[in-house]
């Protein structure tokens, strides 16, 4: 039995104007934290629809009058403001692995067999740390066979983020 928890960073759309070493500046409006990675941070946005956000190192954000860095971040705190980020916000949803087994592994693809033997194809990229038996691993520490329960936060290609 291995516990599974993992981010994972799409390709989607952004508010905000380019600016130079910035991808996008981002209006957060009001969106809570629902995990953090190093410099990356997966929030739910007031629509409902979780975005993954890579955020310009150094900067803080505003909560509550204050600010934190991205390492003080908690899942739950609610973040306001506008947000400089190093890549463009994209759509992420959460997915429930219940004994689950790696079945096939290439690079940031994972393949994962369900408990009813459906092939489930998911990206994981490699920031994103995997929780197995309380150790951090990558996706590159997977490997066939491996038992998997938990919740992957991975790509939404279907989503829409809204403009």
């Amino acid at each position: 039995f291995l516990a599974f928890a993992a981010a994972c960073l799409l390709v989607g759309s952004a508010q905000g104007t380019p600016v130079k070493g910035i991808a996008a500046q981002v209006h957060m409006e009001h969106s809570e934290v629902v995990r953090v990675e190093g410099n990356h941070l997966v929030v739910r946005r007031t629509s409902g629809i979780l975005q993954a956000l890579e955020i310009q190192e150094g900067l803080r954000l505003r909560i509550n009058g204050s600010a934190f860095a991205i390492n003080e971040l908690k899942p739950g705190m609610v973040v306001a403001g506008t947000v400089k980020t190093v890549s463009r916000p994209v759509p992420v949803k959460a997915v429930e692995v219940d004994n689950g087994t790696v079945w096939h592994t290439n690079g940031e693809n994972v393949i994962i067999q369900d408990k009813n033997n459906k092939l489930i194809p998911y990206k994981i990229p490699g920031w994103t740390k995997i929780k197995v038996y309380g150790t951090n691993l990558t996706v590159f520490d997977l490997r066939k066979g491996m038992k998997l329960t938990g919740t992957i936060i991975t790509e939404a290609p279907n989503a829409v983020a809204k403009k």
